[in-house]
């Protein structure tokens, strides 16, 4: 069963914020591993590993669009006599 969540930033808050559909969802998906069911705990570890994989995709595309800064940075850091030891 394909499966989406959608996050949206939000200029005033200054933050990502689940759209009303995925924060139902969250909630749904909480509340089938409350019942206890075990019929429903294997939905909750598909939903788990779901999330999982989301949040990996985009830990490593965050990380992807920080290394540019940290590298100039460093080459900075460098150029201004301040690099840390062992460079």
């Amino acid at each position: 069963m394909p499966e989406s969540i959608t996050f949206t930033w939000h200029d005033v808050a200054g933050e990502a914020r689940p759209s009303p559909t995925t924060r139902k969802k969250l909630v749904e998906w909480k509340q089938d591993v409350e019942t206890k069911d075990p019929d429903r705990i294997v939905d909750h570890v598909y939903y788990l590993d779901f999330l999982s994989d989301v949040i990996g995709y985009l830990q490593t595309e965050y990380n992807s669009h920080l290394t540019p800064f940290a590298e100039d940075s460093e080459e900075s850091r460098k150029r201004a006599g301040l690099a840390t030891k062992g460079d």
